[in-house]
């Protein structure tokens, strides 16, 4: 199957000066680094993603090109699978909603709302905003490098997704700009489930 060539990935590698080979060495070591087994990706692999046969690589090496390049996959150029949903008779049944998860995104949605400038219009959310989150989650990862397995890790990773999910409602933004705060959240609920793991 031919697929439509990803040039948002080849202008990444050639910003940074990867050839295939190198970019899949670089993806095999970022793999092993977050799953702890080394990636099996070679220049094929990365030349496949590149004629755009391969739209959506695995999880982990999504991570891995994402933690690698700074940047979310869809701005790689990266397509996620259309997914067609099941009728609703195969449908697995809903999870009730969690009492403490409601008044906890209602509460988080509230302070976002009464510190917004001007706490009647909406807010215009941009970079500088998943900036101060990424920062703020900086210190969370040198400070448990600092003192090691500190339990509260998780609780504050998991926080900063919230509180990155709750920016989109809290205001407008451009689709990049979504489309980072998903991937920051997305990022920060990883590291919250590896720090659960530890």
């Amino acid at each position: 199957m031919e697929g439509t060539r990803n040039t948002a990935l080849e202008s990444w590698m050639r910003e940074h000066g990867h050839s295939s080979n190198s970019l899949a060495e670089a993806v095999n070591k970022a793999v092993e680094r977050i799953t702890g087994k080394p990636g099996g990706l070679d220049g094929s692999s990365v030349r496949q993603w590149r004629a755009g046969r391969v739209r959506w690589p695995k999880s982990a090496t999504r991570r891995a090109l994402e933690e690698l390049s700074g940047l979310p996959a869809t701005d790689l150029g990266f397509a996620p699978r259309a997914r067609t949903t099941p009728p609703a008779s195969h449908r697995p049944p809903e999870e009730p909603v969690k009492r403490r998860n409601l008044v906890g995104g209602i509460a988080a949605v509230a302070a976002v709302a009464a510190a917004a400038p001007g706490a009647g219009a909406p807010r215009r959310i941009g970079m500088s905003d998943i900036a101060r989150l990424r920062s703020r989650f900086a210190e969370i990862v040198a400070s448990d490098h600092r003192h090691g397995g500190v339990l509260d890790v998780e609780q504050q990773a998991a926080a900063l997704a919230d509180e990155a999910l709750t920016l989109q409602n809290a205001g407008s933004s451009t689709q990049r700009v979504r489309s980072h705060l998903y991937a920051t959240a997305a990022g920060f609920r990883s590291s919250a489930m590896w720090a659960a793991i530890d």
